[in-house]
């Protein structure tokens, strides 16, 4: 749609698990895409895949595992739960 294109001819040209691919795919028009991916996995078990891809990327985490205290009402001061907000470009989190 934006692109002007018909979708026939970006199927095959682009990996739908593969954000890069579709960045790339839209490089020839000036755009890229913006992906927000929801990984349950700890950070430890995809860290090494999103240093890999060399980009930047914002990562935030609740520190509870417990889903009834992330979903729970906040108490009289507002507060749920610790949650950090990382961001990763290359290898460098800041």
């Amino acid at each position: 749609m934006l692109t002007g294109k018909r979708p026939e001819d970006f199927q095959g040209n682009i990996n739908t698990q593969d954000p890069v691919s579709w960045s790339a795919a839209l490089q020839p028009y000036g755009m890229k895409l913006a992906y927000c991916p929801h990984d349950v996995r700890k950070l430890k078990f995809y860290i090494e895949e999103l240093i890999a891809l060399d980009d930047l990327f914002a990562l935030s985490f609740y520190t509870s595992l417990d889903s009834e205290e992330i979903l729970a009402d906040a108490d009289d001061t507002g507060y749920v739960t610790q949650s950090h907000l990382i961001l990763l470009h290359r290898d460098n989190r800041l």
